[in-house]
């Protein structure tokens, strides 16, 4: 943030443009934006995407930490 914009050079991974030039009062960049805690920016469907990768990979993650981390490589 600088002079009142916003730049936002990590847009894209939440599916919007790949930068965005905003003023700092877009409410997209506001905390609790779309509802949610932390102001997730993404749209439905990538949070719908994200939610369905983290179901996935969760329970491997769990088994992983219980069993703690294997031989260094």
């Amino acid at each position: 943030m600088c002079g009142g914009m916003i730049v936002d050079i990590t847009a894209d991974q939440f599916g919007a443009d790949d930068v965005i030039v905003t003023l700092q009062n877009d409410p997209r960049y506001r905390a609790g934006a779309r509802n949610t805690p932390a102001g997730d920016t993404a749209l439905p469907q990538f949070v719908a995407a994200r939610r369905i990768a983290v179901d996935e990979i969760w329970p491997r993650w769990l088994s992983y930490c219980a069993s703690g981390p294997g031989p260094s490589v």
